[in-house]
């Protein structure tokens, strides 16, 4: 991922309590560009939510052309060490993203926790801009039923803890932190 970001972070963090910090960020990216047209991605491993390298010797990945992001604008507080993520969307002329989500500061750092949902959908015009492009894409709607959503996006929860590691699994549904415990709908 590469861009032009802008952050302004201001967070007061008791020695100790960093479920206690309190504060905000605001972050901005511009010409946000991911991948550089080399990198290959196994879709196998993505679109199933394993981890590491592929254990097949036959998937070495399929090419991503460069997919332009953004503008992504941030807007967050932190409260009683929650970092609540409101929902944000970047298109662009290659995709749609959104993103939400939760990160819960604990001491020690290793147990902070994060519950985020990403979204992407690539655009018609980012599909048919090459032969190799249009295969992944045909690839990803064959092997990504565990994460298309009715939108015909792509949706990702990416959570863990600092310490055990953050991953992404695919997810068609994202319920925000404490929502699914209290009753409520979660989002398509």
């Amino acid at each position: 991922v590469k861009g032009q970001l802008t952050a302004d972070i201001e967070f007061d963090l008791p020695t100790g309590e960093a479920e206690k910090g309190t504060g905000s960020l605001s972050l901005t990216l511009r010409n946000g560009v991911i991948g550089d047209g080399q990198a290959r991605l196994s879709l196998a491993a993505l679109m199933s939510g394993r981890r590491g390298p592929s254990t097949s010797n036959s998937d070495e990945g399929t090419l991503i052309q460069p997919i332009s992001i953004g503008p992504i604008n941030l807007q967050s507080k932190l409260v009683k060490g929650a970092l609540d993520i409101p929902r944000i969307e970047a298109v662009s002329a290659d995709a749609e993203l959104t993103f939400e989500g939760q990160i819960k500061l604990a001491q020690p750092l290793g147990q902070t926790r994060v519950d985020t949902y990403l979204t992407v959908k690539l655009t018609e015009a980012y599909a048919q801009q090459d032969q190799e492009t249009t295969t992944l894409v045909s690839l990803a709607n064959a092997v990504g039923r565990p994460a298309k959503r009715s939108d015909g996006s792509f949706g990702f929860r990416i959570s863990g803890t600092f310490g055990r590691g953050v991953t992404g699994r695919p997810a068609k549904r994202y319920s925000p932190p404490g929502q699914a415990r209290a009753g409520r709908r979660s989002r398509p």
